[in-house]
């Protein structure tokens, strides 16, 4: 494109594999020079690995659409996962999802007893939890403090969102052991 005048410069990224098997992300950049007429007849320019870029890029982008402490996703992420099932439901009218809200109850307790790092023990074991009890296609998120969300995805009726309920509930019933002490939600 550049080349035939429709670009201004050339701006390309590719990946390479390099010698070692790993595979490095490569800046191309460029300008043609042009005789009187516009056509090109020679291009100048670099190429730059940009490989530590594009993980950090990665890097941020997982940063801002998950939570620090469970390492599950947040908000934002849940709103876009949201918004596709809703849209999904106006597409296919038989297709079916359930939001199931989970808050745990007595957390504040466990935060002013033991103290917050056991709480954000309990709230990451409380999430590892969570993504247990769902099959691979379902969605669990971090709301907020102590709540979370699971998007039950291709139920076929409020009797699946149920069972997933009640696996739910006995996962969280049971107590998290925190440095030999038994701790209850």
């Amino acid at each position: 494109d550049h080349l035939e005048g429709r670009t201004e410069y050339l701006h390309h990224e590719h990946r390479l594999m390099h010698k070692n098997g790993e595979y490095r992300t490569m800046l191309s950049r460029g300008l043609a020079a042009r005789d009187t007429s516009g056509r090109a007849y020679g291009l100048g320019g670099s190429l730059s690995d940009v490989s530590e870029r594009k993980v950090m890029e990665a890097r941020l982008r997982h940063e801002a659409s998950h939570d620090g402490l469970t390492g599950l996703p947040n908000r934002r992420a849940l709103l876009h996962v949201l918004d596709r099932a809703v849209r999904q439901r106006v597409r296919r009218g038989d297709y079916l999802f359930a939001v199931l809200h989970v808050d745990l109850d007595r957390f504040s307790l466990v935060n002013s007893t033991a103290g917050q790092v056991a709480g954000d023990q309990v709230l990451a074991a409380a999430g590892s939890r969570l993504q247990s009890c769902v099959r691979p296609g379902d969605f669990v998120a971090r709301l907020d403090s102590d709540e979370f969300i699971v998007l039950v995805n291709g139920v076929g009726g409020s009797a699946d969102a149920v069972r997933v309920a009640d696996r739910i509930q006995h996962a969280i019933r049971t107590p998290f052991r925190l440095e030999g002490q038994e701790v209850y939600t």
